[in-house]
């Protein structure tokens, strides 16, 4: 039988591990209240926290958008790893734009943005806002070596990123309230979790293209070359024989014969 004092007791070591993250964090965001409330004063410090508030939750909103837009990217491409015999002669030939799909290659991205929507829920909007700006940017160089095969099934709100709500530039400083993680989050373990690899397709032998008219082409040539050549044997023959009847003409034993005489 199992204790329960064990459990309680793993529970509670639980319990407390979260509360010092929470404490650590709500001790930083303390310190920058009484740096910014010395600064602005009550009445700014609040109008602050407000606006801070409102573009957190402007840019988890953000986030999550970015986030089942590029799982639906990854779903498209992790289909055409089953479509190999519709793409791998082009591929093997090194088509323009055609390439092996990657179902992985999303994955950078998607850990930033989930990186960037934690920061914001924990009210620090200046590292969310940093975090934000360099996911936008692997996602922009992620699009740029997305295979041609992907990028033709994709809709036309596809096919362009959405920049983001706010601007992500920021100063530092830039704190909010803490707020519980947007379920969309949870979205980013999903594209992180997608494993597929594709084996490399093997270079097809480029052959001659099959002229039917260049064949006949030859054929005429070889014709007319084998024409030629007959008109010339027959130009020879003649030539001949005009010497055959001179030597017939004066044969050794008529020669013999008439030195007698």
């Amino acid at each position: 039988m199992r204790s329960q004092n064990k459990k309680v007791k793993n529970s509670s070591g639980s319990a407390s591990s979260k509360s010092g993250t929470l404490g650590k964090n709500s001790d930083v965001d303390s310190r920058l209240l009484k740096q910014l409330s010395s600064k602005m004063g009550n009445q700014g410090l609040s109008d602050r926290l407000q606006q801070s508030s409102a573009e957190r939750d402007l840019l988890l909103q953000f986030i999550g958008a970015q986030l089942k837009g590029i799982q639906n990217i990854q779903q498209i491409e992790l289909d055409e790893v089953s479509q190999r015999p519709e793409w791998f002669r082009e591929v093997a030939k090194g088509e323009n734009g055609y390439a092996l799909p990657d179902p992985e290659r999303w994955k950078e991205a998607a850990s930033l943005y989930k990186q960037a929507g934690q920061a914001l829920c924990q009210g620090n909007v200046s590292r969310g806002k940093q975090l934000l700006e360099q996911a936008l940017e692997k996602e922009d160089a992620t699009r740029e070596s997305m295979p041609k095969q992907v990028e033709e099934r994709l809709e036309d709100k596809e096919r362009t990123m959405t920049g983001a709500p706010v601007s992500t530039a920021t100063e530092g400083g830039e704190i909010c309230p803490a707020c519980n993680q947007t379920k969309e989050l949870k979205i980013a373990d999903k594209i992180m979790s997608v494993r597929a690899t594709v084996k490399n397709a093997p270079p097809i032998r480029r052959t001659r293209p099959f002229n039917w008219w260049e064949e006949l082409e030859d054929s005429q040539e070889e014709e007319v070359d084998q024409a030629e050549l007959e008109t010339e044997q027959v130009q020879e023959t003649e030539d001949k024989e005009p010497e055959r009847e001179s030597n017939k003409e004066h044969s050794p034993q008529e020669q013999i014969k008439d030195d007698r005489q």
